[in-house]
């Protein structure tokens, strides 16, 4: 029981303490904007005066969301692509709302189709302790508005095609199509890895996880890419290497 009111209360911190929170990072060559809404973050990346969106957050926040980007000097309609690092509610939510609204391409994996169809209801999902059982009963549920992806990733997509500097990959493991994006020295790793709730900047195992051993197997793959410096995973963060190292070795 207690564990459960601890889920409750992390819960209630989960939901409310980040909405709608606005951070900007300037790497070799791009500005990137965080926006975290309900502990799931929306990124958005300027390059070349060029616009990528990663992710798209929570369902029904399309308008919330759009109203932020004007306020930070972005019209969503200058957005060039919407990658979805996977097909979760929190993470496709609105997808169809800035394809609908403004144009937006949608870029997802090849893999992530079965939960895409099914508006983001994942019947695989495993959840991690108390927290991820209390979330998988409500976060969990939420469905969005159908979309169809203009751009699939079987393996990995060269963004150099659309207009930017970097590359997509799948990483089959918290979905079977999640992808990460690699720019210079930053990746954008979806749900492979996530930041602590009170302290969003040390590294935790995701609250769904299948395979802990081979999640951390992955995790160990893409730390050893000497260049990468800092980690933007979809909830908390970012995460800079040396704390991803630091994990490794705890686990």
């Amino acid at each position: 029981m207690t564990q459960f009111i601890a889920g409750f209360f992390v819960l209630y911190l989960f939901a409310n303490l980040s909405s709608n929170n606005l951070s900007t990072y300037h790497s070799e060559g791009f500005t990137i904007h965080q926006i975290t809404q309900s502990f799931s973050n929306v990124f958005i990346v300027e390059q070349y005066d060029k616009v990528l969106m990663i992710d798209a957050g929570n369902p029904e926040k399309g308008d919330v969301l759009a109203s932020k980007l004007m306020d930070i000097g972005i019209d969503p309609a200058d957005i060039d692509y919407l990658i979805l690092t996977h097909a979760h509610p929190d993470h496709a939510g609105n997808a169809q709302y800035f394809k609908e609204n403004y144009g937006v391409k949608l870029l997802v994996g090849t893999d992530e189709m079965e939960i895409v169809k099914a508006q983001g209801k994942d019947n695989h999902l495993c959840p991690r302790g108390p927290l991820g059982l209390l979330i998988q009963q409500t976060h969990a549920k939420a469905t969005y508005k159908n979309f169809v992806p203009d751009i699939l990733v079987k393996d990995s997509f060269d963004l150099a095609s659309i207009g930017f500097k970097g590359l997509v990959h799948t990483l089959p493991g918290h979905t079977p199509g999640s992808l990460y994006i690699e720019m210079n020295n930053i990746i954008f790793v979806g749900d492979l890895i996530r930041g602590q709730v009170l302290n969003k900047k040390k590294p935790a195992y995701h609250l769904f996880m299948c395979d802990l051993a081979d999640n951390l197997k992955n995790i160990r793959m893409l730390a050893d890419k000497a260049h990468i410096k800092w980690w933007y995973p979809g909830h908390g963060g970012p995460l800079s290497a040396q704390k991803i190292k630091e994990f490794i070795r705890s686990n």
